[in-house]
């Protein structure tokens, strides 16, 4: 058996794993601690909530609910936790299975762009609108006596 049959699910982790930490550490080698400090904690909360986001959103359209086997992470206390948000939801086993994650991650990102380029048509047109500011840049060549 190969070595990344037997590894399997982990090594895309470790991969994972690989860019978020040589990203914060790209940004931490070039500033300082306090700003790394609070890159690295905005980067968290952004992980975290599009992972959190991801998970309801595969779970609301799998099985039409949200915290459900809640249980299963928190124990005894969180069986009541279950959400029902659609009664009678035929379940969507695609979007629970790995292949619904990647579809779900572009969905996501296909968001974030068109939101991104919405918002540069929007500074495109305001700048236009306002016209021309007031100060241009001015060069000046030759010889000055």
């Amino acid at each position: 058996m190969r070595l990344y049959q037997i590894l399997g699910i982990f090594i895309p982790l470790i991969v994972t794993n690989c860019a978020i930490l040589g990203r914060a550490d790209a940004f931490a080698s070039r500033n300082p601690v306090l700003p790394s400090a609070i890159d690295g904690f905005m980067m968290g909360l952004g992980f975290m909530f599009i992972l959190v986001t991801l998970g309801a959103m595969r779970e609301l359209i799998g099985q039409g609910t949200l915290f459900s086997d809640m249980q299963l992470l928190f124990g005894d206390v969180a069986i009541g936790w279950k959400w029902v948000v659609f009664e009678n939801y035929p379940n969507v086993l695609f979007a629970v299975l790995p292949p619904g994650a990647f579809i779900g991650l572009g969905l996501l990102i296909a968001g974030k762009n068109y939101l991104d380029e919405r918002e540069k048509q929007r500074i495109a047109t305001q700048k236009a609108k306002d016209g021309p500011s007031a100060s241009k840049r001015v060069r000046v060549t030759g010889q000055v006596s």
